[in-house]
């Protein structure tokens, strides 16, 4: 059962990343044959992926059980939600990483304050591609609903996505770095690259504390998807006749 779930799972990965290459794809003015071969002898996307962002076991095992929670067609097991603001936010992920690699400093020690300001871009970038990249490719469909009913909800309108959404989110935006960044120049990938494997590391090393406290809870009626909603009806009517 849960072989089967990883593999739903990676499906729908595929699937987007799938998606995203074909709005990105240039009109091809080379030979096919060409393009294939050059393609075949700079596989930038898994090099990156394997160097930097590939999640250890015990990571990708909560994405799994997440996915289980979330995506769940049992109608006799109601599928499940995060219950939002989460108690670790992917902020305070970002700013506990910030805090174990930012060192005290003398402004005459110039490479030491260098890389504190690279480490904070780092931190605040990402919190800006989360916030971004949340609605777009982030979500399953069925988290769809609650994310705009959190739109309209007046005490979270003034906080960003990375204040509102937890760990398990920020582990999603990790998996799908390569198919963001393929068309940012290598070199910053690189740069970038180092990074995000050290931020998987300390996710690594917490993960009682970044995991431990996702908390879940039933969605509500007007969460559910459409079929959801119908299943639930006929169910009700179905009770009523008996």
């Amino acid at each position: 059962n849960k072989l089967l779930l990883l593999f739903v799972f990676i499906q729908r990965s595929s699937k987007m990343a799938k998606e995203s290459n074909s709005k990105k794809r240039k009109k091809d003015s080379t030979d096919g044959s060409r393009k294939r071969k050059s393609t075949a002898s700079n596989p930038t996307v898994p090099t990156f992926y394997q160097e930097y962002c590939e999640l250890p076991f015990t990571l990708s095992t909560i994405l799994v059980d997440e996915f289980d929670c979330i995506a769940r067609k049992d109608c006799n097991s109601p599928r499940s939600l995060h219950v939002l603001p989460a108690k670790v936010t992917v902020k305070q992920v970002l700013q506990h990483y910030q805090r174990k690699r930012c060192k005290d400093t003398d402004e005459n020690n110039l490479q030491q304050t260098q890389h504190n300001e690279k480490i904070r871009r780092f931190c605040e970038s990402l919190a800006l591609l989360f916030d971004d990249a949340l609605p777009v490719c982030l979500l399953y469909g069925e988290e769809r609903p609650q994310y705009l009913n959190l739109q309209k909800d007046e005490t979270l309108k003034l906080k960003r996505p990375c204040e509102i959404y937890g760990s398990t989110f920020l582990l999603r935006l990790l998996q799908r770095m390569p198919i963001l960044m393929k068309a940012e120049p290598r070199k910053e990938m690189d740069e970038l690259g180092p990074l995000i494997a050290d931020l998987v590391v300390l996710l690594q090393k917490n993960k009682q504390a970044c995991f431990g406290k996702d908390s879940y809870r039933e969605a509500q009626h007007d969460e559910l998807l459409s079929w959801e909603k119908q299943s639930s009806c006929q169910a009700n009517n179905s009770k009523t006749i008996r």
